[in-house]
């Protein structure tokens, strides 16, 4: 259960829901586009290169999927202008002893042979967080897995640092409400958005032979941007114009 607080939200998709055969398609053919463009370069690892809604069009349901989570960031996130990267995550047959320490780890032997080896990921990866003001996934295909927040360690950690530096403080002792640690079931559908920097991890509940298939995607505001700049993957949310900003404009 997610906390009860508005940084953190979690929604399900429908559309995903009565489509998830013909979205796991698309990913396949989005894969192997990939693969054709960048060769030897992972899905996941390659997420500054490419966006997950420009790699798969011309897919009506992906344009679809698009417009359902720019109106949820938009709605989330208050900044005047806003971009996202979304990039594909391939697990291989997963086993529930089986967690990925190194995050460089690309390659794996595939489940079924249909997808290019060098566009899965052999194991689920381990506590990682996102440099970027808000960040999130969409399940697709999760199998029987969850995902685990928590900053108990960099809480205290930074607690410790300052208490060593200027000693006891209610201001440092504040800090502890911070401290975030849930759980997310991952179900078909899902669509979770909280801020980037909390660590998670994914857990395998049950072994799977099929490969796990999300969509991660960071959010961010012109501030970020500036020092994202390299990042080739970022494309803009434009808010809705209202009807006086347009009239203003046209007679400007």
């Amino acid at each position: 259960m997610i906390p009860n607080n508005k940084k953190f939200k979690l929604y399900k998709s429908q559309l995903i829901i009565d489509n998830q055969k013909e979205f796991i398609q698309d990913i396949y053919k989005a894969a192997a586009k990939h693969h054709h463009q960048y060769p030897n370069k992972n899905l996941t690892f390659n997420y500054e290169i490419y966006n997950t809604f420009s790699i798969t069009a011309p897919s009506i349901l992906f344009y679809k999927l698009f417009e359902e989570l720019k109106t949820l960031i938009l709605n989330h996130v208050k900044s005047d202008f806003i971009w996202i990267n979304c990039w594909i995550n391939i697990h291989d047959c997963g086993k529930t002893n089986r967690q990925n320490t190194d995050s460089t780890q690309a390659l794996g032997e595939n489940c079924n042979g249909s997808i290019p080896e060098d566009n899965t990921v052999e194991k689920v990866l381990d506590w990682h967080s996102h440099k970027f003001p808000f960040s999130g996934y969409i399940s697709i295909d999760p199998h029987k897995t969850r995902t685990v927040f928590e900053n108990r360690n960099s809480i205290e950690g930074a607690q410790k640092m300052l208490r060593e530096e200027f000693g006891d403080s209610p201001v440092i002792d504040e800090m502890n409400s911070e401290i975030v640690e849930f759980e997310i079931k991952n179900e078909i559908g899902n669509i979770y958005i909280g801020p980037g920097h909390i660590q998670h991890k994914v857990f395998i509940d049950e072994d799977f032979d099929t490969p796990r298939i999300t969509l991660g995607f960071d959010v961010v505001d012109e501030k970020i941007m500036k020092e994202r700049f390299g990042f080739s993957s970022l494309i803009p949310l434009t808010r809705p114009t209202s009807l006086f900003t347009k009239l203003r404009r046209l007679f400007k």
